[in-house]
């Protein structure tokens, strides 16, 4: 499923005297596949962009297409829009509320699918076994016991614990396209590494398609094939992560952080050492100096 959006712009309180308009004539195309990152300063428009995506917000001007569908037409089908895209906010473990796991995973099937009351009362068993269905599938996606954890209080979990069960929560309605802003933000280096470990076996099993909003440009480098920089509600460019990591002037000119590895390696660059690409993270930045002392025989 692809998005395509053309010409968006939208309005906070429009015809008022507090009116902010966040985005400002968007043109972007997220394909089938991507794992495309989207950066920029706080109130840049990033996550009023996102919010298109399904329909939680709607534009002011232009449009927005997920899979040829404008949810902004007459009749468009929300329902079906929603449960193929889903969407994680920035932590989504503070939105937990049910008593057990189980009901919170199971909240959004049950909201979304849920039969009428007279099919209800012809089949419940149906839905029950369905319900359970959905739900051990993707408390297992991502990576927890469902028998150990369905009948725990979300709240008595680990914040690593908690996250991946409101991500569970979200793609128990299968969708192709999972939207998260800021997956790894307050968790620790581990749970952050596990995070990402989980959105990239998503992609792969389930999930083809994923958008990740951060302000950590290690994360992104390393993991998005495709990078959307935003200023002032305007999209600046969509690069991959060497061309965008390469242009030291755009990188001067709209304040973007670099990654570590990309930060070292421009160093040396500036000592006068150079290498064909740059590394996004410790693994490749090892790889590359390892191959250039094989290549100088400094390394047997």
């Amino acid at each position: 499923m692809s998005i395509i959006v053309k010409h968006l712009s939208f309005v906070y309180n429009p015809n008022t005297p507090f009116a902010k308009k966040a985005l400002n004539d968007i043109n972007l195309v997220i394909e089938d596949g991507d794992f495309f990152g989207i950066i920029g300063h706080t109130g840049s428009g990033k996550s009023t962009l996102v919010q298109h995506f399904n329909a939680l917000i709607k534009p002011s001007r232009g449009n927005v297409r997920v899979d040829g569908m404008d949810p902004a037409e007459k009749g468009a089908d929300l329902r079906e829009l929603r449960s193929n895209v889903g969407m994680v906010f920035q932590y989504p473990e503070y939105q937990l509320f049910a008593e057990t796991v189980f009901d919170d995973v199971a909240f959004g099937f049950r909201n979304y699918y849920k039969r009428s009351k007279k099919e209800l009362k012809r089949d419940p068993d149906r839905f029950k076994a369905e319900t359970e269905e959905r739900v051990r599938e993707a408390i297992t996606m991502v990576g927890l016991d469902y028998e150990k954890i369905k009948d725990k209080s979300p709240f008595d979990l680990s914040g690593g614990q908690k996250r991946r069960v409101a991500i569970a929560g979200v793609i128990v309605m299968r969708p192709k396209i999972l939207v998260l802003d800021e997956p790894t933000a307050g968790l620790d280096p581990r749970g952050k590494a596990e995070i990402l470990r989980l959105l990239h076996e998503l992609k792969k099993n389930y999930c083809p398609t994923i958008v990740m909003i951060s302000h950590n440009m290690n994360e992104i480098a390393s993991n998005c094939n495709k990078i959307a920089v935003i200023s002032e509600g305007k999209i600046i460019c969509v690069r991959s992560p060497q061309e965008l990591f390469s242009d030291d002037e755009l990188i001067r000119e709209k304040g973007i952080e670099v990654p570590e590895a990309v930060r070292l390696f421009k160093l040396l660059r500036q000592k006068g050492i150079s290498f064909d690409r740059l590394p996004f993270n410790a693994e490749e930045a090892a790889g590359l100096l390892f191959e250039r002392l094989k290549e100088e025989g400094k390394y047997a």
